[in-house]
């Protein structure tokens, strides 16, 4: 018997969510064999909600997308794995014939946590200079702009943040660019002091 209304609740859950949500009516159905607890080789929907979106415990069309062809999820989802940590855990390749975008909310674009780091190029920025980026390199075994091996298994275990590595391989990027600015500025000098220098220790003619 507790199997039995044990079938009868989950697909009650099942159709709600995934079938056509008709305003306050509910529906249940009960299965047996060979699909006592609401099991399918094949379902389909025009839109999908998964979970309670307002926490009211109740499995209405607020719980479900407005837009066809939309998914709503609340909690985490798993591909390769039953038990994901993050809102999309994949175990395996991952492969996208689009852009893939960070940052913004929902329907909008702001709100990141990262930023892209053209303040590298504004006023008030601390370039470091080529012997103050080697000291730090013999004192600290990383660049000054990337998070160090032990600070990301602080953060992340045995993960890495790819989002935040980007960002700070642009901002590498730009202060090596700066770094490269400068030294060339300091070449061009050199050279015509040199050239000054043969000039003036030429003989006169």
């Amino acid at each position: 018997m507790a199997r039995l209304l044990k079938s009868v609740l989950l697909i009650s859950s099942v159709l709600v969510l995934f079938g056509p949500v008709v305003f306050a009516e509910d529906i249940t159905i009960t299965t047996y064999y060979p699909s006592p607890y609401g099991s399918y080789s094949s379902l389909q929907t025009d839109k999908l909600g998964v979970g309670d979106n307002n926490s009211d415990g109740l499995f209405t069309a607020a719980d479900v997308p407005t837009t066809t062809g939309n998914v709503w999820i609340k909690g985490n989802v798993g591909i390769g794995t039953v038990s994901p940590s993050y809102k999309l855990d994949v175990i395996g390749d991952v492969r996208a014939t689009g852009s893939v975008y960070y940052g913004g909310s929902s329907g909008s674009a702001n709100g990141n946590l990262y930023i892209k780091p053209d303040y590298v190029f504004k006023d008030g920025y601390k370039l470091m200079t080529t012997e103050e980026v080697e000291k730090y390199l013999k004192e600290q075994g990383h660049l000054p702009w990337m998070t160090s091996v032990d600070q990301e298994k602080k953060d992340n275990g045995g993960a890495v943040n790819i989002t935040r590595m980007g960002f700070e391989t642009v901002e590498t990027v730009e202060n090596l660019q700066l770094q490269i600015i400068t030294l060339s500025n300091l070449i061009k000098e050199q050279q015509k002091e040199i050239s000054d220098l043969k000039e003036k220790l030429a003989p006169k003619s």
